[in-house]
């Protein structure tokens, strides 16, 4: 009956829900003066969003720091490298979209043995996912979970391409050149970059699982490297005949994805024809120029060995090769 024990565990009661950060009203309020000339909207996005089951908070490290310099940085992030947390999420093969949507029990947030702690509340515990909703589980309580700001999402998949990569340098030139084939619509450009990367990676990487027989695991390398340059990424997307594996917003263009593993390195073009087949682009009818895109990957080399994209004619709801 010794040392300390009997705590009461606070950070899913309602009541506290403010207590470790600034909410709206306080940081607008409170540095009102500071906050002269700067756009609210963007200092939300970077850093606000930590949910703890009431109104919402701001990171006061990063709001504190970020009034100083008025530069958006990721200053939270940066005081420590996650590398135990990267580390995990690679010997796990964890798929990274998963974490925008991932549920989890009261219990599982709560865990405290780290030898046996699952990924998902490890994340939360140390503030790279918050709560998005509250959803029952029969008896129980779930937590759909998401990132909770620019900041961390940026800066958490950018650490993890940077563990794939193993050279950041490149890794920074690879999103340069992503960056610049979004702009001019250059999706054979875009296949070459990809294609490049993923030869880069060491066998060693894929030598302890059967990670290139699974989808996941291409679809989380396309899905860092979009959301670690800031575009809006949508991962599973539903419509109302399936979901889209990935879809990518950006400069009025509306870029579909979908991935598909295959046994033999000549395909029948299976990823862009689920596209065509079940019309996923009429939900983006509106939103801008649609661009589709199939992506196939070999178990057996490990890198792309099929790529074909089209335009959609919204217009006239034809397909232009």
């Amino acid at each position: 009956f010794s040392g300390l024990n009997n705590l009461q565990d606070i950070t899913l009661h309602e009541r506290y829900a403010t207590i470790c950060g600034y909410t709206h009203e306080e940081m607008v309020t409170t540095f009102a003066e500071r906050l002269s000339g700067v756009d609210i909207d963007a200092v939300r996005r970077w850093y606000n969003g930590y949910n703890f089951l009431g109104e919402p908070v701001y990171n006061p490290f990063d709001i504190l720091l970020f009034l100083d310099t008025k530069d958006f940085r990721s200053y939270w992030f940066e005081t420590g490298s996650p590398s135990f947390l990267i580390k995990l999420i690679e010997e796990r093969h964890y798929p990274v979209p998963n974490l925008e949507k991932v549920l989890s029990s009261e219990q599982m947030l709560g865990a405290f043995d780290v030898d046996r702690i699952d990924l998902e509340p490890l994340l939360f515990q140390t503030g790279y996912l918050t709560i998005r909703s509250r959803e029952p589980i029969g008896s129980k309580i779930g937590y759909r979970m998401r990132f909770p700001n620019l900041e961390v999402k940026l800066s958490l998949t950018d650490a993890i391409l940077d563990r794939l990569s193993g050279a950041p340098a490149v890794k920074e030139n690879n999103q340069y050149r992503l960056y610049r084939c979004l702009e001019d619509a250059d999706m054979d450009g875009l296949r070459d970059i990809f294609h490049a990367f993923f030869a880069s990676i060491p066998n060693e990487w894929y030598s302890s699982s059967r990670v290139a027989a699974y989808e996941a695991f291409y679809a989380s390398v396309f899905y860092c490297y979009f959301t670690a340059i800031g575009l809006d990424v949508r991962v599973e997307d539903s419509t109302n005949v399936g979901r889209i594996d990935m879809a990518v917003i950006h400069g009025g263009r509306v870029y579909l994805f979908e991935f598909k593993v295959v046994e033999l390195d000549t395909s029948p073009q299976k990823a862009i024809e689920q596209i065509r087949s079940r019309r996923y682009w009429e939900k983006y009818v509106g939103k801008g120029e649609i661009v589709l895109i199939g992506v196939e990957f070999s178990k057996t080399t490990r890198n792309i060995v099929g790529y074909d994209w089209e335009r959609i004619d919204t217009g006239a709801g034809n397909v232009q090769i």
